[in-house]
């Protein structure tokens, strides 16, 4: 408590002291250079005081706008109260006289916490940022009534913290509350075409497509999410037929923090002699509807193949070799495991779901595995047993404080080889601060990059788990599975927040996002297998939506469709040529620089007959004028579809709220794709593409 008040009477008399009036810079209209980006001496368009306290310097990493940031560094006797270093700007304060004005910025902590002032001489407000190591960048934000008889008006940023303490600032703003986004904001992209090509090499194979990357994510609670008939009649049949012609290969069950409290003798009696189950997520008594047996129901009408979830949280390594007699017995192949969901993040300080009571430490996992992993194999002597890790490489620490090293304590103790591990690793943007809105399309435009860039960071969690994997023995080599992922937009305390982030996991640019995974794990050697979440849902992120009004098939839905259609066994190489676009730090999403706009990923069939493409135009304002040249291969006919919609933010359906709108049918549909010198076509903004083409 003492060491609370000290620092909140640190805060609370912190405003540095400005210069003489006659020694101040020149007053400008807005903010010069808010995002940093400007290089130059010092900070270009941005003051210092205090410097025996501290500095400011550009910098390219961290930042949460491409391509720079300021880092703030404390020095000498540290920075704290009227003795720390501050940048500021002096501004005109005619333009905001007598009104609210919003000021802030976003701030990344690191050792140091941080104040944003917007000062008047007759009145001032200060936001203090006390967190004093976040982990990402954290949009900040507040208001002060300027006073309509102001003289002046600054602008500034402190740091406080002892010496060596950091603080990074990006995208700063002064604005007229209700005005538009600040002057941090980049200008919209011209409407001109982007000019892409591809050229494919027909005469040379880079690998295979893996089927089992369009595995699905199972849960058994709320009716199975919609698989079940809430009548109580068995599995719903238009639901079966829809998955049934995306030929789904694998499902996973019973399904994330469910599966590590997951009894599974609750439900495989007849369903009107079942007893409920908690739903942990809401503490919720729930009718079991959706148990093994009906999982056994499924997976023999759709051919498929289970991945099942052993519940180590709250289960046995006996439990689970009796769940593999159950299937066992129920003439139902068990080929794949993995011991427990998300352990790794269950924080053994906080009663929740994933807490104190599923939390175990990654020396007890290694300890237990070998026991579950014994008990099933001696059911079932080829399934192939997988293990849980994480690492974590967004923009903040997903992973409690105490559970960091998890995953290298975990596998330094391991006794036993895994034949895999699982991972989480492709949920996007993932925004828990409520720091952005989705109301504006410039707001909307700012998250789609992000997350449409999000996949580069999969691939390189992926290069990261692989060398974490690579310094045990038992570990080294073995191939990861992926199995949760989706455009998971975010999580808010807020109900219309909340609603939106839902809303957004249904739209055409999540689709855009689902393809882009799609294209960097279809063919990645060290990808085992991957679990789509889920295949249907009642909003959230599904392939189908259960509505009130009728089943629905979501863009995310015909991206499945596509590929599982129209994509063939053997992938080829492919050179892309085309523009490029920045992304900012959004969420879990790191800032990043030069992604292509269009990415192309080409297959060929076994006879070498049919080859196709997936061709998909992340632009948000630009179609693609595309030029497809295939060497190796005489074209014949070609046949294109498209797969876009008027807008990135529109959705097949009922909006939930205002920051999507309903387009009509968004389905695939012939495109022009003309054979001539190679395969020409137009893709829209936001579009995905299907190419094949007939060897002549």
């Amino acid at each position: 408590m003492k060491a609370r008040f000290i620092l909140v009477f640190l805060l609370l008399t912190s405003w540095v002291g400005l210069p003489a009036q006659d020694q101040m810079p020149p007053a400008t209209a807005a903010l010069v250079n808010p995002s940093f980006d400007e290089s130059g001496t010092g900070v270009p368009g941005w003051a210092q005081q205090g410097e025996q306290f501290g500095s400011a310097r550009i910098v390219s990493n961290p930042v949460a706008s491409a391509p720079n940031a300021v880092e703030l560094v404390a020095r000498g006797q540290g920075s704290s109260g009227s003795d720390s270093f501050m940048l500021f700007q002096v501004l005109a304060p005619a333009e905001f006289k007598g009104k609210k004005v919003e000021f802030g910025a976003k701030v990344r902590t690191d050792g140091g916490t941080a104040n944003i002032t917007l000062y008047t001489p007759e009145k001032y407000a200060n936001d203090f940022f006390t967190n004093g190591n976040s982990g990402g960048f954290v949009a900040r934000r507040a208001t002060l009534d300027v006073p309509a008889d102001a003289s002046l008006m600054s602008f500034g940023i402190q740091v406080f913290g002892k010496e060596g303490a950091r603080i990074y600032v990006d995208d700063a703003f002064v604005r007229v509350a209700g005005s538009p986004t600040s002057a941090s904001a980049r200008p919209a992209a011209s409407a001109s075409s982007i000019v892409t090509t591809a050229t494919i090499d027909a005469s040379k194979r880079l690998g295979s497509t893996n089927p089992r990357v369009f595995g699905m994510h199972l849960e058994w609670s709320d009716w199975g999410n919609g698989l079940v008939n809430r009548s109580g009649t068995g599995l719903n049949p238009e639901v079966v037929a829809a998955l049934k012609a995306l030929r789904l290969p694998l499902f996973r069950f019973p399904g994330g923090i469910h599966a590590d409290y997951y009894d599974w003798t609750t439900a495989i009696a007849s369903s009107g002699n079942r007893r409920d189950m908690t739903n942990v997520v809401t503490n919720q008594a729930e009718s079991a509807q959706f148990g093994s047996l009906e999982f056994v129901q499924l997976l023999k009408e759709l051919g498929a193949e289970p991945l099942l979830t052993a519940n180590y949280g709250t289960g046995t390594a006996e439990s689970a070799a009796a769940w593999a007699k159950y299937f066992k017995n129920a003439g139902v192949k068990t080929p794949f495991w993995e011991i427990g969901n998300e352990i790794y993040l269950a924080d053994p300080s906080r009663d929740q779901p994933n807490g104190k009571r599923i939390a175990k430490t990654g020396e007890q996992y290694a300890a237990d595995f070998p026991r579950f992993r014994g008990a099933i194999r001696a059911v079932d002597p080829i399934a192939q047993v997988g293990a849980i890790a994480h690492v974590d490489t967004g923009a903040f620490p997903l992973a409690p404080g105490a559970r960091r090293d998890w995953s290298d304590r975990m596998l330094s103790s391991l006794s036993v080889a895994p034949d895999f591990v699982s991972v989480h690793n492709a949920y996007a943007p993932v925004i828990i601060d409520d720091s952005v809105r989705f109301d504006t399309a410039q707001a909307r435009a700012r998250v789609y990059r992000a997350l449409y860039a999000a996949p580069q960071q999969t691939v390189e969690h992926l290069d990261e788990m692989q060398r974490l994997l690579s310094r045990s023995e038992h570990t080294r080599n073995k191939p990861i599975a992926i199995t949760e992922w989706g455009p998971l937009f975010g999580f808010s305390s807020r109900p219309e927040i909340h609603a939106a982030y839902v809303d957004q996991s249904r739209t055409m640019a999540a689709a855009i996002y689902v393809a882009s995974i799609l294209d960097a794990i279809v063919a990645d050697p060290r990808v085992l297998l991957a679990t789509y979440t889920n295949p249907i849902h009642r909003w959230y992120g599904g392939l189908l939506i259960d509505t009130d009004s009728g089943l629905i098939k979501t863009p995310s839905y015909h991206v499945f469709s596509m590929y599982q259609s129209r994509f063939e066994a053997r992938t080829l190489p492919t050179v892309v040529k085309t523009a490029t676009f920045d992304a900012e730090s959004i969420g879990l999403v790191n800032a990043r620089r030069g992604i292509p706009d269009v990415i192309v990923r080409s297959s060929i069939s076994e006879d070498g007959r049919r080859l196709t493409a997936m061709l998909v135009n992340r632009s948000l304002d630009r179609s693609a004028t595309t030029r497809v040249t295939i060497d190796g291969f005489a074209a014949g006919r070609a046949d294109c579809q498209v797969l876009g919609a008027p807008a990135p933010n529109a959705v097949n359906g009922p909006s939930l709220t205002n920051t999507t709108v309903n387009a009509g049918a968004i389905a695939p549909a012939p495109l022009v794709c003309q054979i001539h010198d190679g395969i020409s076509m137009t893709i829209p903004p936001s579009a995905i593409v299907s190419m094949v083409v007939e060897r002549r």
